[in-house]
């Protein structure tokens, strides 16, 4: 079930087989389909991309597969209990057809309680990422497939990046920018951040949750 978030928003990163993930993060002998799992347990949640989740539905819900060669079992297996994922939801238009509502309810259900929800991608993630700049956000909303209309109240997800979330964060400018992000009056206060620098990682990603909570107790009225 989603439940609301905290005063503070949860912080999550985009995916885990980054380059470099692979070059400053895994151990050098660290086996690549282990390395989902070697996250998880620095992680509290995760935004699994599309383009890792969808080849895993037609794998998964193969009649012919041997349980003991499946990579989501293997996830399922090693991630620690409490750990949420995030499956990131294309447009529909973007979607393989093989993806029917059916199948990914089907797929989901095999996830059980680490299963959090449908994180909708922001149609201009790809130019907002392409385009750079110190730092920028999308507004998007997470869903479940026991609520097609989504909930009364969704829970609202800000998709974030730009050079400030770094391998050396400009502590500075992010402390600004969630200040700014946050204290919006006009706008709902984020119940999840979504961070998509892929340079940020789960090490780099502690850092800027503790600037976040700084930054949200020097909010508090």
């Amino acid at each position: 079930m989603i439940t609301k978030a905290a005063v503070v928003p949860a912080l999550l990163v985009r995916g885990w087989s980054h380059e470099s993930w692979v070059n400053a993060y895994f151990p050098s002998d660290l086996p690549s389909d282990w390395r989902f799992a070697y996250a998880a347990n620095d992680l509290r949640a995760m935004v699994v991309p599309a383009r890792d989740w969808h080849p895993l539905v037609e794998e998964e819900l193969s009649l012919s597969l041997q349980p003991s060669k499946s990579h989501l079992r293997a996830w399922l297996d090693d991630i620690p209990d409490g750990f949420d994922i995030y499956l990131e939801l294309e447009d529909s238009s973007d979607a393989p057809q093989a993806l029917s509502a059916q199948r990914m309810a089907d797929f989901t259900a095999r996830l059980n309680q680490s299963f959090a929800g449908f994180m909708k991608r922001p149609h201009t993630l790809h130019d907002a990422m392409a385009a750079g700049g110190a730092t920028w956000a999308l507004a998007s909303s997470v869903s479940s497939l026991a609520d097609q209309h989504l909930q009364n109240e969704p829970l609202v997800a800000v998709w974030v990046g730009g050079t400030a979330f770094s391998t050396r964060p400009d502590l500075k400018t992010l402390a600004d920018f969630f200040r700014h992000l946050l204290n919006r009056a006009c706008e709902k206060r984020p119940d999840l951040i979504v961070i998509t620098e892929p340079k940020v990682t789960p090490t780099v990603l502690s850092e800027v949750r503790i600037l976040l909570e700084l930054v949200c107790e020097s909010l508090l009225p």
